[in-house]
């Protein structure tokens, strides 16, 4: 068992006033390091895997406070996708796959300390998208053979219970793994999950569907139109309603969905000014809410570069412009959060492959198959991001906003400061929960994983 160590309360850069972060640590066995996470209602599930090591942690932060490590090696190189409590204990379930199918399997550790294997595993029939708990563990699937049809099958206590077709009018069949992100609402969405071609939207009482077709993907074919897709699902009725956006312009873009309107990013060229256009639509009927054009260099603001874990402003005052290499394919990304119920924060962006390219890793240790499970890394990948963050409404422009006014802001400030300092990471990372922002630091100087807190914009 590690010993942790608790360091003392940090001020930070203002935030709505003074804002204080707690940080726990964890000793790193290694520099190598990966980070993923499950919220449940009352704690912060974490697991630390060491590549190079093939040695693993697994952590339970609860609300209050007080990493503790907990011992769980039968979860080893397994693709954690669900955990559940009761009175009795926690039952985790995880997924095997071979060539043929596809595996859950569960094992329950009670109060006392007892682990059990609940029951042989169930086979599952169809590619894995994601899964999510409300009272059950539901695990959403499609198959080949039936085209147009989701799969959400659920589970209690390692026991299927039912399983429920939903009707689309797209063929999930036609996207990699890779390409299709489930997305809780509420959750911390990532550049990654933004630059899907397909985002699987989990809400209380629906499931929404978006699916991008832009040029890039139909490119070695003869189409004119290239569209935009969104199926709304009614979980209780499965009645599903489809409406979709025609694109002719050849160029990337990127869509999201908050709320009741659809967000759309396209890059395009406005009074000869390269930029990207900001579409905001309505999902009922997808009838125009606002367009807005944003010139690329109000938007190359910052730039995260994931491949080396910095952040830094690409003109800050005072000093010399400088200059990343952004890498290569670019596709726009946006992710939205809030500042009250009428006032948005968009960050918005263009995310790029590293020049050099990285493989991408699911949970487990399995390539793409589990970019989706519930299990989520906090890291934000290799990819690498010119960005800016802007605020407004539905009805007047969005206008650059202070860092210094939204968590975001607060977070990236933080880091540009420690890298100005020329005390960068070897790790970054970001998971929500507890109406907080907890950011994951390996800084390449120490042995110890900081973990600190940020409230979040509500």
């Amino acid at each position: 068992m590690i010993r942790f160590i608790i360091v003392a309360l940090l001020l930070l850069t203002t935030f709505r006033g003074s804002c204080q972060t707690v940080v726990d640590s964890i000793f790193a066995k290694s520099s190598n390091i990966e980070i993923s996470s499950i919220a449940i209602k009352d704690s912060l599930f974490l697991k630390i895997h060491y590549p190079l090591l093939a040695k693993y942690q697994y952590f339970w932060l609860p609300k209050d406070g007080g990493l503790k490590e907990t011992d769980l090696k039968e979860l080893d190189e397994k693709a954690i996708i669900a955990i559940t409590k009761t009175t009795k204990g926690i039952t985790y379930y995880y997924l095997t796959k071979n060539s043929k199918k596809i595996e859950l399997s569960t094992i329950q550790v009670l109060n006392h300390g007892t682990k059990s294997l609940l029951n042989d595993p169930v086979e599952i029939d169809g590619r894995f998208v994601g899964s999510y708990v409300d009272s059950a563990l539901h695990i959403l699937t499609f198959n080949k053979k039936e085209k147009f049809v989701l799969t959400d099958t659920q589970f209690k206590e390692g026991a299927k219970m039912e399983e429920t077709d939903f009707p689309l009018s797209i063929n999930l069949s036609n996207y990699k793994v890779w390409q299709i992100a489930l997305i809780d609402e509420g959750g911390y969405q990532s550049p990654l999950q933004s630059k899907a071609l397909v985002k699987i939207y989990n809400r209380k009482k629906d499931l929404v569907v978006v699916a991008d077709d832009p040029f890039q993907q139909f490119k070695n074919e003869q189409n004119t139109f290239f569209t935009t897709t969104v199926v709304q699902i009614d979980k209780q009725t499965r009645k599903a309603v489809t409406n979709t956006l025609f694109e002719q312009r050849q160029e990337n873009f990127r869509s999201i969905v908050r709320g009741e309107y659809l967000f759309k990013l396209i890059y395009d060229t406005h009074n000869k000014i390269d930029g990207i256009e900001l579409g905001v639509f309505q999902l009922v009927n997808m009838k125009n809410k606002k367009i807005q054009h944003i010139p690329f260099k109000t938007v190359n603001k910052f730039a995260r570069l994931g491949d080396a874990n910095r952040t830094v402003e690409l003109f800050p005052e005072g000093k010399k412009r400088r200059k990343v290499d952004a890498g290569k394919n670019p596709s726009p990304f946006l992710l939205i959060d809030s500042l009250s119920n009428k006032n948005l924060v968009l960050m918005l962006g263009s995310n790029f492959e590293p020049s050099l390219g990285i493989p991408l890793v699911g949970a487990g240790g399995i390539a793409l198959f589990f970019i989706t499970a519930s299990m989520q890394d906090v890291g934000w990948g290799g990819s690498n991001q010119l960005y800016t963050y802007l605020s407004g409404d539905l009805k007047n422009d969005f206008a650059e906003i202070d860092l210094r006014n939204f968590s975001p802001g607060v977070i990236d400030q933080f880091e540009m400061a420690k890298d100005d300092a020329d005390q960068r990471y070897t790790y970054k990372g970001y998971a929500r929960f507890n109406n907080k922002t907890f950011c994951f630091y390996l800084p390449k100087k120490t042995k110890f994983v900081r973990i600190l807190t940020f409230p979040t914009t509500r």
